[in-house]
């Protein structure tokens, strides 16, 4: 799974109610300047996203594991 992917599924999951979410990850998305390190920047975003917004932690946790899962940090 790649960023693109995970954005797709959180726009899915979490409109209306985690707009914010969704931000931040386009903001990295679009601050990045190759594939690796926009899908670095997400995945730490994520990592950090139980302590910051468990709600939408908990929504997208099966799919966040999965796209954290091929970092070495994973959660």
């Amino acid at each position: 799974m790649d960023y693109t992917e995970i954005l797709a599924i959180a726009e899915h999951k979490l409109v209306p109610d985690h707009e914010g979410v969704l931000n931040e990850i386009r903001v990295r998305i679009r601050s990045g300047s190759t594939g690796g390190e926009i899908g670095s920047m997400v995945g730490g975003y994520l990592k950090d996203l139980r302590e910051q917004n468990n709600g939408a932690y908990l929504i997208m946790k099966a799919d966040m594991d999965l796209y954290l899962s091929q970092f070495i940090w994973k959660k």
